[in-house]
């Protein structure tokens, strides 16, 4: 069979949105946990502060601050383990915001094609069978689990009084 020039489709499309959709929330959430911690009153302020991080940069500075305030262990185990838990979608997240997709080699998968050249090492990926391909329903479940994801961490916040409310 021929393989698609561009093999996404409706489907595929809102799926991404979706995914894509769900870091944006967790990002904000993180944002508001740090404003949490700084001062409760300055999620505005804290924003702008952090407006110039990357997402990565954000969940980060996050784990950084927990790691040293004097939450319980367990609370600090807790909030790594919820921001780690997020962020095992990180690459599907930036295959979907940053590289072009093609067929997949299974029946009725896509899978994220890209070219890097760092450090003086070319990589190509998306070429490979035994790279991460996926079907519409599988993009679909990704989106469920983060959005229960984040709810978590969400409920995660609040219970333990870290944040008086949400913004």
């Amino acid at each position: 069979m021929a393989k698609l020039l561009y093999p996404l489709n409706e489907k595929h499309l809102q799926a991404f949105g979706g995914i894509v959709q769900q870091f944006a929330r967790f990002e904000r959430l993180i944002e508001i946990a740090v404003s949490a911690y700084l001062n409760k009153s300055a999620y505005t302020l804290t924003a702008m502060a952090l407006a110039g991080l990357g997402y990565s940069a954000k969940c980060d500075a996050l784990k950084s601050l927990i790691a040293l305030s004097s939450a319980s262990e367990d609370d600090k185990e807790m909030f790594a383990a919820h921001v780690d838990d997020f962020n095992q979608y990180i690459s599907l997240r930036n295959g979907i915001a940053h590289h072009v997709w093609k067929e997949g080699t299974k029946p009725g998968t896509i899978k994220p094609m890209s070219v890097s050249a760092r450090s003086g090492k070319g990589k190509i990926k998306g070429l490979k069978d035994d790279e991460p391909q996926y079907t519409e329903d599988e993009l679909f479940r990704i989106h469920d689990v983060l959005i229960k994801l984040h709810d978590n961490f969400r409920g995660f916040l609040l219970t333990t009084g870290f944040m008086e409310r949400m913004l």
